[in-house]
């Protein structure tokens, strides 16, 4: 069976490698989060400014949530390549979410997470930052 994610435009594509690492960082983090006791809501949330990786509820709070995966420490971990040009993106489709799925005219509580995730040997290492940027 094809996976539907993969289903955009009418025909199904193929990911590329970069996809299937993404993919594999979505998978260990949405793992990482629900142990630590957040509800999964969502993933890959497309926006005019980017995407959303993951959304979890914390209690009564939205969760936004992007991740970095590294498999290889050569071009530094995964925080280091979080810029400040990504974060201002990342926020951007937050609020713009926000903006389009408002409750009574109003923005849930909410904040946005960090993950970074490095593979080390045959280990992973989690960076986790709770209201990051």
């Amino acid at each position: 069976m094809r996976d539907l994610t993969l289903y955009q435009n009418g025909q199904f594509n193929m990911p590329s490698p970069h996809q299937k690492i993404g993919a594999q960082g979505e998978t260990l983090a949405r793992s990482f989060l629900e142990k630590k006791g957040f509800i999964f809501v969502e993933k890959n949330i497309f926006t005019p400014f980017g995407e959303i990786d993951l959304m979890f509820r914390d209690n009564e709070t939205l969760v936004f949530v992007e991740v970095k995966y590294r498999n290889n420490p050569l071009f530094g971990t995964a925080a280091e390549s979080m810029s400040e040009t990504k974060q201002r993106r990342f926020q951007k489709s937050c609020y713009y979410y926000l903006n389009k799925n408002l409750v009574n005219g109003e923005h849930p509580e909410f904040r946005i997470d960090f993950l970074g995730i490095d593979r080390v040997d045959q280990e992973h290492e989690f960076t986790y930052i709770p209201f990051a940027f």
